[in-house]
């Protein structure tokens, strides 16, 4: 597992932009479960 791992993690440190776009996703998602727990708590 961790042979798979560290390649991601080294394109994350040296590319801006795949670090850019793991960031985005994960506020994304983050948004959707913020809204869906909202519309679940109502």
């Amino acid at each position: 597992m961790s042979t798979c791992c560290e390649p991601q993690v080294r394109s994350m440190t040296v590319d801006p932009k795949t670090r850019m776009r793991i960031v985005s996703g994960t506020l994304v998602l983050l948004l959707a479960v913020v809204l869906i727990g909202a519309l679940v708590g109502k």
